[in-house]
Order: structure tokens, then C-alpha cells, then sequence
């Protein structure tokens, strides 16, 4: 778990990678290395970035915004309270740059815009979450301590979850479960949207093969463990609304794939067992089938 926290706030990037890779505890690192004014990366992703920027005061905006995760073009929008043609090119600047990427779902068509933005890195969206918001507080005198207690820790999950569900992907995909794999995310199921129970679904993980849906899981990087209903709502309103909405799937599926830091409850456990299409993969046997995969 420790090995993924690390590559969650580090990134793809060496340096990153190097800086808070080392020995001791990723508090420690983060507050030595990251927090601290004096240390190499405090200022590093605003240097990058000023390089290539003129005005840079949009684009931080909109990297502070994505810092928490993927969000629509709309909702860019509103948050900024812009126009959504005035983000456009700021968006377009930063993907070339590669600092943000655009998705679609997994199963959606070239023509469709169901469109949503996200910071490419995991160190640059740790440091637009963590660090930009507060370094002038940093530079007057908050301890890095302090920050990193009451508000990295509690928010520490919720920075892993996006790394987390791509080591998931990439394990099925490894796997041989499926040749594309994404996420998805669409309406509900017609009969919860008119009365707004639900409105819209998605899935962590949609394995494809031919274009047609060979596989769906969910992944949760929580304490807990997963409780049954998470293979419920996969039952019952997911996969449904994905039918509705037009999406093939196999004529035997789909395999479920279900993903969890902290273990599975005893009726999910049990009921998997009965189904005999539902996989539970521990988060200790996705970082051992990884680490054999890349040797």
C-alpha cells in the first residue's frame, strides 16, 4: 500500500519518483521535500510551467481545479465562471504541453463529447491539491506538519483512488481480459432518471474486446471493506443503465472484477464464491502480479 501512496503522490516523473522513493516515511519525505520552502520540490511544477506560460494565472485556476479530479468542460466552466469557449484554448495549450488529457468513456463513439479533463500527473495534481493553495502560508510560518495532518491525511485516499483505479485497468489489461480497457460514465437507467433517484453511472474499470464489453469491476482504495452492495449497484443499476444505453456486451458476460485496499466483506466473499463470475483481487495481489509482469 505504501508502494502506491508513493507512486500516487509522485508521479511518472524520475525526480519525483527518486525525491520520495527514499527512506523514510512518506510524511516525512513529502514534508521534507515538497513542503518545506527550502526543499527542491516546493516551487518545481510552478517553474515548469512559467517557462512555457506568459499568464499563467488561468491556467493555475484550471490545474487547481482538476487537481481533485476528472471534471467536464462545463464543469470547468462553472467552477471559473467562464464561458466554456473561453477554457478552450487555455485547455488545449496545457494538453499540448501534456500537463492535462481529455477521456471519453471506454465505449464511446469518435463523434461523441461526453468529454472530461484530468492532470496527467500524479505529483502535479498532488502539488495544485496540497501545495499551491497554501505556500504563502508555508513561507510565513505553517509547519509542514501541521498541513500535511489536517489536510493531506485525511484527503490522502481520495488522491490515490484515480492511481489506484489506473493500476486496476492496466492489471486487466495485463491480464489478457480484455484488448481496451477504461472507464465509463453515463445516464442511469430511464426509470431512475425521471424521478431522480439516479442520474448518471460509471464504472472504474470496462474491458472491451471487438468493441464489445467483456468485462466490468469497481475499485475502492478505502480502509473498509468492500461491502456486497458494490456488486449490487454493478447488478442493478450499472450495467443495466449500459445496456440501455445501446453498449454490446459479451453473450456470457460480463466478468466482474472487483478491486480492494481493504479486503471484502464475508457475504461478498460468499456470494462470489456462489456466482463464480465475480473476481476479488486484494491490493497485495495486484502490486505482486504487477511488479511480475514488469520484469
Amino acid at each position: 500500500m505504501d508502494m502506491i501512496e508513493r507512486y500516487a503522490v509522485a508521479g511518472g516523473m524520475s525526480l519525483y519518483l527518486d525525491e520520495l522513493g527514499r527512506d523514510g516515511t512518506l510524511r516525512q519525505r513529502v514534508c521534507a521535500r515538497v513542503l518545506d520552502p527550502r526543499g527542491p520540490l516546493f516551487n518545481d511544477p510552478r517553474e515548469v510551467l512559467e517557462e512555457e506560460l506568459r499568464s499563467p494565472g488561468v491556467y493555475y485556476s484550471l490545474l487547481e481545479e482538476l487537481s481533485s479530479g476528472r471534471k467536464s468542460l462545463a464543469d470547468l466552466a462553472a467552477a471559473l465562471g467562464r464561458r466554456t469557449p473561453d477554457l478552450q484554448g487555455y485547455l488545449r495549450t496545457l494538453r499540448g504541453m501534456r500537463v492535462v488529457d481529455r477521456h471519453a468513456p471506454v465505449t464511446a463513439r469518435k463523434d461523441e463529447r461526453n468529454h472530461r479533463w484530468e492532470l496527467s500527473d500524479g505529483f502535479m495534481r498532488f502539488w495544485f491539491r496540497f501545495v499551491f493553495p497554501f505556500q504563502e502560508d508555508l513561507k510565513t510560518g505553517l509547519a509542514p506538519g501541521v498541513l500535511f495532518r489536517e489536510e493531506i491525511e485525511p484527503q490522502l485516499a481520495d488522491h490515490v483512488s484515480p492511481t489506484f483505479e489506473a493500476l486496476c485497468r492496466q492489471w486487466v489489461l495485463r491480464a489478457g481480459r480484455a484488448t481496451r480497457i477504461g472507464a465509463w460514465w453515463g445516464n442511469a437507467l430511464n426509470v431512475h432518471r425521471r424521478t431522480k433517484a439516479r442520474t448518471t453511472e460509471e464504472v472504474d474499470v470496462v474491458g472491451l474486446a471487438h468493441s464489445v464489453v467483456t468485462l466490468v469491476g469497481e475499485c475502492k482504495w478505502t480502509k473498509e471493506r468492500m461491502p456486497l452492495s458494490v456488486l449490487e449497484d454493478l447488478d442493478a443499476y450499472k450495467i443495466p443503465a449500459m445496456r440501455e444505453g445501446k453498449i454490446r456486451f459479451a453473450e456470457d458476460g460480463p466478468d466482474i472484477v472487483l478491486f480492494s485496499r481493504g479486503g471484502f466483506c464475508e457475504t461478498l466473499i460468499r456470494r462470489a464464491e456462489q456466482r463464480g463470475d465475480v473476481a476479488l483481487i486484494s491490493v497485495e495481489q495486484l502490486v505482486s502480479d504487477l511488479l511480475q509482469g514488469s520484469d
